[in-house]
């Protein structure tokens, strides 16, 4: 059963092994019994940033995600609706959808953003 999520910069961190992924963050996921969980929202996020050249990713980007462990989780018609309709604290869209998928399945989020614990949502801080 997945319990945490990680949101779009958690998980680059997290694939190369960057020093901005905290100490704290990184023994939680080595720790990590269970399967952590990726959004689709981020694949296509990364994807988008990766075609407009701001970021350097693998052509089989997706399938390394899954070598390192992750599982990327489905999405539904109706958790693009949840996304739509909450609060306006974050106006990116890709986050929005991780905050849904996050309160839908009640998991955790891991992120360095200080606006994800607006949606009451459980956040493990990523830099920490």
């Amino acid at each position: 059963m997945i319990s945490l999520l990680l949101d779009s910069q958690a998980l680059l961190w997290a694939m190369d092994g960057s020093k901005h992924l905290g100490k704290t963050a990184r023994a939680l996921l080595k720790a990590q019994n269970d399967p952590v969980g990726i959004s689709v929202a981020s694949v296509w996020e990364l994807a988008i940033k990766h075609a407009r050249g701001g970021i350097d990713l693998p052509d089989d980007f997706v399938d390394k995600i899954a070598e390192a462990g992750f599982q990327i989780l489905p999405t539904s018609p109706g958790l693009f609706w949840r996304a739509g309709h909450l609060p306006r604290h974050h106006g990116d869209p890709f986050d929005r959808l991780i905050i849904a998928q996050a309160l839908d399945m009640a998991l955790a989020v891991m992120t360095s953003d200080a606006i994800f614990p607006s949606y009451g949502i459980k956040v493990v801080d990523a830099s920490r």
